[in-house]
């Protein structure tokens, strides 16, 4: 180590032991593992007022334990869903905390009494950068912008993100039902997406206080917990409520979409035109989402029988597809997540997945996990499709386009 990385290390551990302040200068004083049990101390101290404008917590959802059905797959299903159906899901919850400072960049919390809450990070302690919580700088990162009154967040590290927008923010809105329609708090750069998922979920350009990356000081924070961790699982009633504050109606069964790749930069199928009018012929529509507003997705997706794609974005839209759908996901070996297993058994939707052939493996290069582009064996995909849609028949009366009436996705208060 460095003489200059001696120095800073030392440094830094002085001032978290230092009764010199974060939003003065240096780092927070360390990190609290449970919001709950900082409620009742803070409270039994004294320090915080017990009522809507002072400091408490609320369980929302009790914690439960998930039983959902095994991934499907011609093959082993990878290791990563070994054990994956049966998931422990945590309590939910809101809290509001008083003097609490928001880092706007990743949606961290910090006390009063300085320190970050572990659950303010949707990811777990374990996945704790030094630049999130900036517990590793000796600039004055946490000096706060302070605003009076009362506020919301709904912040994550990866709120940017078309997936983890509406499974680790948008779902917070969910938690967050039954606190006082106060000021929600977003970064200033929202995506036209973001905006306008909002807007479908009824929150107005008139809810949002839009901010500077910074840090920020309220008088009360309205904190909806994320309702499960990004590395884990989020909970089953979270996905389900946010698809039932979309959605509305029913609707016939019967398209089949193929989720394409070819206009991103990165985890594309090299082989997708070969793809593409094999699908075609088994009465697939290739989609592109980017050319599509939020709400022409939803009702893309509302009505969809069966939904094949890579490993992406565009996949978080089997969130709109009805219960029974059948989702078929083409995972890269060497970058494999679990996240659209757990979207789609969330809804009472079929999943499968088969693995593609890593680009970077097959030319002798070292894989760059989730930017590698994939080849997929056309035979693989086919006979996967035949045997998820005979085993979807042989276990119910429905057929492949019948006339089965389903949930209805729609998009509310935007005409259709």
């Amino acid at each position: 180590m460095s003489a200059y990385a001696l120095v800073h290390s030392y440094g830094i551990t002085l001032l978290k032991h230092s009764p010199i302040p974060s939003k003065v200068f240096g780092p927070p004083k360390g990190i609290i593992a449970d919001m709950k049990q900082w409620v009742r101390e803070y409270a039994a101290r004294g320090e915080g007022r017990q009522s809507d404008q002072g400091c408490w917590y609320s369980t929302v959802i009790e914690p439960v334990v998930a039983a959902n059905p095994q991934p499907r797959s011609l093959s082993l299903p990878p290791a990563i869903f070994s054990g994956a159906e049966i998931r422990q899901q945590p309590e939910i919850f809101t809290a509001c905390i008083p003097e609490a400072r928001v880092i706007m960049r990743t949606g961290l919390v910090i006390s009063p009494d300085d320190r970050i809450f572990d659950q303010s990070c949707c990811w777990g302690r374990e996945w704790f950068y030094p630049s999130d919580i900036e517990c590793n700088t000796l600039r004055p990162l946490l000096r706060p912008t302070r605003l009076r009154g009362s506020y919301l967040t709904i912040i994550s590290r990866t709120w940017n993100n078309y997936y983890h927008w509406f499974s680790e923010c948008l779902t917070r809105l969910c938690v967050a039902e039954a606190l006082p329609e106060v000021p929600i708090l977003v970064p200033r750069n929202l995506a036209p997406f973001q905006k306008e998922t909002l807007a479908l979920l009824g929150f107005g350009q008139e809810r949002l206080l839009e901010l500077d990356e910074g840090c920020y000081e309220v008088d009360q924070l309205y904190f909806p917990s994320f309702p499960g961790t990004t590395v884990g699982f989020m909970s089953n009633w979270a996905f389900r409520s946010l698809r039932k504050a979309f959605c509305h109606g029913s609707v016939t069964k019967g398209k089949r979409l193929y989720v394409s790749r070819a206009r991103v930069a990165h985890r594309r199928i090299t082989n997708e035109d070969e793809i593409i009018r094999a699908l075609e012929r088994e009465g697939f529509t290739s989609v592109d989402g980017q050319r599509l507003t939020v709400a022409e997705q939803i009702r893309l997706y509302a009505d969809a029988e069966i939904i094949v794609g890579v490993h992406g974005a565009g996949l978080t839209n089997i969130l709109f597809a009805p219960a029974g759908a059948l989702v078929i996901e083409i995972l890269d070996p060497e970058h494999i997540v679990g996240c659209y297993y757990a979207l789609a058994t969330s809804l009472n939707q079929n999943y499968w997945c088969l693995l593609g052939e890593n680009e970077s493996v097959n030319q002798g290069r070292p894989p760059r996990k989730g930017y590698d582009d994939i080849t997929v064996s056309l035979d693989l995909l086919l006979e996967t499709l035949r045997a998820a849609l005979s085993d979807r028949d042989d276990s119910s009366d429905s057929l492949p386009g019948s006339a089965d009436t389903v949930d209805k996705c729609q998009a509310t208060n935007v005409p259709a």
